[in-house]
């Protein structure tokens, strides 16, 4: 059995810069969560530290939009989820994807979610 520990995880908004408050939550040691706790406020971190917020941001690999996806994950992705119509421009469809690469213990994909929540 894993030990839990307990970190203080910020509670951000995309409108803010610093966080407004902050919310306790345990995490299993060398262990990833199927969903992470309070995974619309990890998103949101995630999307800050990824593109800034910036939905028109393009990484150095070829990186695109919020979430910073590259083109061929995006389609590998899209086809497992059987939703060929989203867009990887727009930011609702970034975000529909995050959330489904959530339940399916993906967030680890995203460098930024690896820098701030996973168990070092």
């Amino acid at each position: 059995m894993c030990k839990k520990i307990w970190i203080l995880i910020p509670i951000v908004t995309l409108a803010l810069v610093a966080p407004a408050q902050a919310v306790i939550a345990p995490v299993e040691l060398n262990k990833t969560p199927k969903i992470a706790p309070k995974t619309d406020l990890i998103m949101e971190a995630v999307i800050r530290c990824e593109s800034g917020a910036n939905q028109n941001a393009v990484g150095k690999a070829g990186e695109i939009g919020i979430l910073q996806y590259m083109p061929s994950t995006w389609k590998e992705w899209t086809i497992k989820m059987n939703r060929p119509d989203l867009d990887i421009n727009k930011s609702e469809d970034q975000i529909v994807v995050y959330q489904w690469a959530a339940k399916n213990n993906l967030l680890n994909h995203w460098t930024c979610w690896r820098k701030l929540f996973a168990a070092k």
